[in-house]
């Protein structure tokens, strides 16, 4: 993977019904902490990683409020929307595929905020000739309502 300028998709769809009034009237990755949405944040660590990146927000629930706060550039990454499916991630992924240049691309959630190091760290044991999908994972109790990732 090529940490020169790589693509993102931030998967930013979710009303966040678990979250119950707080999203109500906002996106969940716009939910401010310490008086920032969890979305800069993310953008945040891209930039500190990567200086200059494409960055595509797949956006579904509230997705104007998005464009509004962050607009076409956030520092030196180029921002683009893509409006995905309320239905399910992975068809708000596919949404994405038009404008996803590269074969290799990251692909985070807009509520998580994953550190620059972490994706430079997925850059530099993927090697250019394997194809998969890589996961970047930490160990916690599993709440009933996620996925389970076993590792062997």
């Amino acid at each position: 993977m090529n940490s020169k300028n790589p693509e993102i998709t931030i998967l930013c769809g979710g009303r966040g019904s678990r979250m119950g009034k707080l999203t109500k009237n906002q996106q969940k990755c716009m939910l401010k902490v310490a008086r920032k949405p969890i979305l800069k944040y993310s953008l945040e660590e891209i930039s500190k990683a990567f200086g200059r990146a494409k960055v595509i927000m797949v956006v579904v629930y509230k997705g104007d409020s998005i464009r509004e706060y962050f607009g076409k550039r956030y520092k030196r990454l180029q921002l683009e929307y893509v409006t995905g499916s309320a239905e399910q991630v992975r068809l708000s992924l596919l949404a994405a595929k038009n404008f996803v240049e590269r074969e290799n691309f990251f692909s985070l959630t807009g509520d998580i905020v994953v550190s620059g190091s972490e994706l430079l760290n997925l850059v530099k044991v993927k090697r250019k000739d394997t194809f998969g999908t890589m996961l970047l994972s930490s160990r916690m109790e599993i709440a009933p309502t996620h996925g389970l990732v076993i590792m062997k």
